[in-house]
C-alpha cells in the first residue's frame, strides 16, 4: 500500500490531497486487509489525529495530548480457578528493594496473567521485579519480569503458570535507583486451579 497524490490537488488548509492506494494503483477506500494487517482507525479535523491501534485483545490509543493509552487485554480466571492478585503501594527508599510474598498453595497451579507497576517521578527512577521462587527462601530467584518506572504507570501480560509446594512463592521487588524516598508501586494478578 503506499500514499500517492496524482492531481497534486491543495486543500483550502494548504494540505495536499493524498489518496491511498494498494501496490496495483487501486484507490482504497474504508478498511483493506492485508497479511499481517494491525487495524489502524485514522480521523482528522485538521486539528488533532486521534489514533487507535488494536488487536482485538490488547489496544493502544494516542491521545489528543499526545499521550499514549495501553490496555493489555482482560485477565479471565476459569470457572474451577480463584482469582489471586497482590497490590502493594508505599514509600520505599531501598536500592535493594522491598519484597512482598505470595506463596503458591500446596498442589495447586498458579497462573500469572497480568503485572503492573508505577512511581512517582524521581530524577533516579524506580523498578519493580516478579520473581518466582523455588526454594521460598530468596537464594534461587528467577526473574518472570520487570518494569521500569519513573512517574508513570506500565501494565504487562504474562503467561506464565507455577505450582505450588507449600513453599514455592512469587516474590514483587519494589526498588529505587537511589536512596530518595518515594511512592512506588506494584500488582500481579492471575488464578490458582
Amino acid at each position: 500500500m503506499g500514499i500517492y497524490s496524482p492531481d497534486g490537488d491543495v486543500d483550502s488548509y494548504g494540505a495536499e490531497e493524498v489518496n491511498l492506494r494498494d501496490s496495483s494503483g487501486v484507490e482504497l477506500l474504508g478498511q483493506k486487509v492485508q497479511a499481517a494487517s494491525l487495524p489502524v482507525v485514522l480521523a482528522s479535523d485538521h486539528t488533532t489525529l486521534p489514533v487507535a491501534i488494536t488487536d482485538g485483545t490488547d489496544s493502544l490509543t494516542v491521545n489528543s495530548d499526545g499521550s499514549i493509552n495501553v490496555q493489555v487485554g482482560n485477565i479471565i480466571t476459569p470457572p474451577t480457578g480463584v482469582a489471586v492478585s497482590t497490590n502493594v503501594f508505599g514509600q520505599v527508599n531501598s536500592t535493594a528493594g522491598v519484597d512482598t510474598y505470595y506463596v503458591i498453595t500446596n498442589g495447586k497451579t498458579l497462573t500469572l496473567q497480568r503485572f503492573t507497576g508505577g512511581a512517582e517521578p524521581h530524577q533516579s527512577g524506580s523498578i519493580v521485579e516478579l520473581f518466582y521462587d523455588s526454594l521460598g527462601n530468596s537464594s534461587a530467584l528467577v526473574r518472570i519480569e520487570t518494569v521500569f518506572v519513573n512517574g508513570m504507570s506500565i501494565q504487562v501480560g504474562i503467561s506464565q503458570s507455577f505450582t505450588g509446594n507449600g513453599t514455592r512463592r512469587i516474590v514483587m521487588r519494589r526498588r529505587v535507583y537511589a536512596s530518595a524516598a518515594r511512592e512506588v508501586w506494584g500488582r500481579w494478578e492471575g488464578y490458582e486451579l
